[in-house]
């Protein structure tokens, strides 16, 4: 019978390593093969292949009584590949069977089921290794992450189609801004016929004015004699005029290279941009005394020149309503200037103190930052405790495991030698009493035989007697004696027993405490899970703070670069203004001369003017005695002959008097001409130098603003990335080091974990021999190890839950991170422009300067470059059109922007503080 069961059991476990074999070769095969590349209709034939539900399949259980079969079905039946008959098998046997039987038949399905699932698990397998490649999820089962991934490529599609279209737009904005230039560059060349049509005028004006003068002086001829010296004294005076002139030129340009040397040495010493409003205010107070002086100048040309004509006097109230205007603009516009410089100085202060407002925000992130290492170095600091008790707990286990396995095997040992005992015990007591039988019989025999039998006999059979009853009595000392030891060795064993017990009551005592130290253990795996999510957030916003530090390195090269081109610029324009301001002065300089030698002339006109009236007074009464000659000619023949002669002397002198009237009247109008061509020069000239030290002073303004603020930027940023990073990398190696430390000990424990449940089977194999009540015990150990799996499980979900959050977090952060590098691509662009701006301006200030380089040519090439110059300014006043147009623009655009333009539209259209906010309330 027996063997009949064996064989079953070996028919079992052969099928059973059987199926073990093709299920692993199965998973060898596919671990060693993973298809890398899964035909498409393949892998969703293979995933749409359905697999049996588990609710349906029922787990089969084992019968302890058998089932209500009729027996003549079952007594037939014989186990398969064997002779031997069902009916012929134990109850708890055919129980087994039964189930085995079960379980043959649902064998097929379920491997059926796990070569499907095994399938699957290749194509997802494969699926998730694409996910790895091309994203940065790295399973299925991160659904969010995919579907945020997906909308960050749409949005970043969005956002780049977006970006083309304005390229696009700015390009085709940028080809008209160049069609239209070239097309006032080409407007620019051509001259202007109507300044040649007033030049035309004035000249054909000038010259009938001179026939006028020569029909005048026509009259006066005769009577220029006695003035002869005087116009000779006249002539030497302008020549001494003109050797000092020339001696005031010369010294003009040795005071010029002086000043030249003087700018150079300044230019050099010139430091920040808080000197311009200093600058600014003195050149107000400057030009408030030079209009000053003007004036008193203009009161004192005009009480010096009272017997002028109607048509001089109204060219100087016209000469002197076209300075004051342009005096006046100048004072607003510097006044103007020293405000916004005011304003920016505010602003300024105001982004100090959003400095300051970060630098705390940043010391209060460090705060939190040492709290929580503070908080990591505990943890740290208790999970090193609990591993240095829960190594002592492992220790004495071991010992106590070691001690219990040592007094079972002595136990074990001792009630084998107390059975062996107890046979040898049972043994001697059947002997005795078999002995004992026999004697007795032996003796009753004997007497009977005694009473039969004869006196010889009964003498040898005493002795017989006496013999057995001496062995019988050393046979009872001998079982006494063997009782007693058997006695003495039972309480022995006893004692051993219960000493046994109190031992394993003390192990329990010991497994409780395990246990507890195991929850414990649990507790401190939990606080390790928070610490390391706490550490892989703090890891992600490490590795976000040193990518936005590569960016801001970048930009801060960037800006670097730009300031150094900034700075040139700056000291470029610096230069230029001072040659315009030198040029400025050297044209006011010669205006003053020109004005003082305009001043003389016309004096020495009224002297020539008085002296003619003289002369006419002289030839009136030259010709009332001329006539009286006449009338007494016929008196006296010589008189007429002293007269002729008189009268051709006259004559002559009148002769010299007019040639010498045409000179000075063509010096006096080459003069005039000179003078009006200086004025005009000087007049375009001033206009110029005030243009374009206006828009040199705001540009200089905003780029020194912004060169501050990108100083103050490039400052705050370096400051704030060189201590987040230091702060970072500490904190980085901190948590590395405590990460170490704790997935060491996880893997102590866990290697321990294992050890200690190896041996808690061992011993739960082992005392479920000695006792069911240790047998219970082990059975709750292991549910308890069961519950504590299960709570690590879902600490481990928990933990990932956190991981996917964190990962969410990450690509918003990303997309923040991608928002505001395009932002800051934006305002390269408009910074782009703003340098594309002043270069132009800084071309148009070359072409002032080569205008300025031109003063010492003839009269008609200065007529053609005043043309030029004023022809030139139309397109300048087109391109600070375009500039308020753009600003304009980008103030409605830009809400962002708001802020920084609205001082700038202030400054443009001469804003105050009821219009800035009628414009604020009106925006939307």
């Amino acid at each position: 019978m027996f063997s009949k069961i064996s064989q079953i059991g070996k028919n079992l476990t052969d099928e059973i390593s059987r199926i073990n074999d093709e299920v692993n070769s199965n998973r060898k095969q596919g671990s060693a093969s993973p298809n890398p590349g899964i035909d498409p209709s393949t892998a969703s034939r293979i995933l749409s292949t359905q697999t049996p539900e588990p609710d349906s399949m029922t787990q089969p259980k084992e019968m302890s009584t058998p089932e209500p079969t009729n027996e003549a079905n079952t007594i037939s039946i014989t186990v398969p590949g064997t002779n031997i008959k069902y009916m012929d098998l134990p109850p708890e046997i055919r129980s087994r069977m039964r189930k085995f039987i079960k379980y043959d038949e649902k064998y097929p399905i379920l491997f059926e089921a796990y070569k499907a699932e095994k399938r699957k698990t290749v194509v997802i397998q494969a699926f998730e290794a694409m996910l790895r490649e091309l994203t940065p999820c790295s399973s299925i089962g991160e659904i969010d992450a995919v579907r945020d991934y997906i909308g960050g490529l749409k949005s970043k599609t969005a956002f780049l189609e977006s970006e083309l279209r304005q390229a696009v737009a700015k390009e085709a904005e940028s080809k008209r801004n160049l069609e239209e230039l070239e097309r006032l560059r080409s407007e620019s060349r051509t001259p202007d016929n109507r300044e040649l049509e007033a030049l035309k005028t004035q000249l054909e004006e000038l010259r009938e004015q001179l026939a006028d003068a020569q029909a005048k002086e026509s009259q006066q001829r005769e009577a220029f004699d006695q003035e002869k010296a005087n116009f000779d004294k006249l002539l030497s005076e302008k020549e001494h005029l003109i050797e000092d002139k020339e001696k005031r030129l010369g010294g003009v340009q040795s005071e010029k290279e002086k000043l030249e040397s003087q700018v150079a040495e300044l230019q050099k010493s010139l430091e920040s941009s808080s000197r311009l409003t200093q600058l600014f205010k003195e050149k107000v107070a400057a030009l408030n005394e030079e209009l000053k002086s003007q004036k008193e100048n203009d009161n004192s040309n005009d009480n010096s020149k009272p017997n002028e004509g109607p048509k001089k006097g109204k060219k100087k109230k016209k000469g002197q309503a076209a300075k004051s205007p342009n005096s006046d603009a100048e004072l607003i516009e510097l006044r103007h200037q020293v405000e916004v410089l005011e304003a920016k100085a505010g602003e300024a202060e105001r982004f100090e103190k959003e400095a300051a407002d970060l630098v705390k925000q940043v010391k209060s992130q460090k705060d939190e930052i040492e709290n929580q290492r503070d908080m990591l170095r505990d943890v740290g600091d208790s999970l090193v405790t609990a591993k240095d008790e829960l190594k002592k707990s492992q220790e004495q286990y071991r010992e106590k495991t070691e001690e219990l396995e040592r007094v079972k095997a002595e136990l074990e040992s001792v009630k084998a030698d107390l059975e062996v005992l107890r046979i040898q015990n049972s043994d001697a007591v059947k002997d005795y009493e078999r002995a004992k039988s026999s004697l007795e019989k032996k003796l009753a025999s004997l007497e009977e035989n005694q009473t039969k039998g004869s006196g010889g006999e009964t003498s040898s059979k005493d002795a017989v007697i006496e013999s057995l009853k001496k062995q019988i009595e050393d046979l009872k000392l001998g079982f006494e004696k063997n009782f007693k030891d058997v006695g003495e060795e039972n309480g022995q064993l006893q004692k051993r027993i219960s000493s046994l017990n109190k031992e394993k009551a003390a192990l329990e005592k010991q497994i409780s405490e395990l246990a507890a130290l195991k929850e414990r253990e649990v507790q401190l795996k939990l606080d390790l899970s928070s610490a390391q999510s706490s550490l892989t957030r703090k890891d992600r916003l490490l590795d976000e703070k040193e990518s936005r530090l590569k960016y801001l390195e970048e930009e801060k090269n960037k800006l670097n670069d730009s300031v150094i081109e900034l700075k040139v610029q700056v000291s470029e324009l610096k230069t230029r203004m001072n040659s315009d301001l030198e040029a400025k002065n050297a044209a006011l300089t010669k205006n003053e001369t020109l004005r003082k030698d305009y001043n003389e002339l016309m004096l020495r006109l009224n002297k020539v003017s008085t002296e003619n009236n003289k002369l006419m007074k002289n030839y009136e009464e030259i010709k009332d005695r001329y006539e009286d000659l006449q009338n007494s000619k016929m008196s006296s023949s010589d008189e007429v002959k002293t007269i002729k002669r008189r009268c051709e002397e006259l004559s002559m002198r009148n002769r010299e008097y007019e040639n010498r009237m045409e000179v000075l009247q063509e010096e006096l109008s080459e003069a005039r001409s000179m003078l009006q061509e200086r004025t005009r020069e000087a007049g375009t000239i001033r206009k110029l130098l005030m243009e374009t030290e206006d828009s040199q002073n705001t540009k200089l303004k905003e780029l020194n603003a912004r060169l501050e603020k990108l100083a103050e930027e490039k400052e705050a940023l370096e400051r704030e990335s060189t201590l987040t990073l230091k702060k970072k990398q500490r904190e980085l190696e901190d948590l590395k080091s405590n990460l170490e430390s704790m997935r060491d000990e996880l893997d102590v424990l866990r290697r321990d974990k294992t050890s200690v449940e190896a041996k808690l089977l061992e011993q739960e194999s082992a005392l479920r021999d000695v006792e069911n009540s240790e047998k219970q015990h082990e059975e709750n150990t292991s549910e308890r190890d069961y519950k504590l799996l299960e709570s690590l499980r879902q600490t481990l979900q928990q933990s990932e839950a956190q991981i996917r959050d964190l990962e969410t977090m990450n690509s918003k952060l990303r997309k923040a991170n991608e928002e505001t590098s395009q932002k800051l691509m934006r305002l390269n662009k408009k910074y782009k422009l703003l340098s594309q701006q002043y270069r132009t301006t800084r071309d148009r200030r070359e072409s002032v300067a080569s205008v300025e380089s031109d003063k010492s040519s003839p009269v008609m090439s200065r007529s053609t470059s005043v043309g030029d110059l004023a022809s030139e300014s139309q397109p300048d006043a087109k391109e600070k059109m375009e500039y308020v147009k753009n600003v304009i623009l980008g103030f409605l655009e830009h809400k962002e922007q708001r802020g920084i333009l609205l001082p700038v539209i202030k400054t443009l259209l001469y804003l105050n503080d009821s219009d800035e906010k009628r414009l604020l309330s009106s925006l939307p």
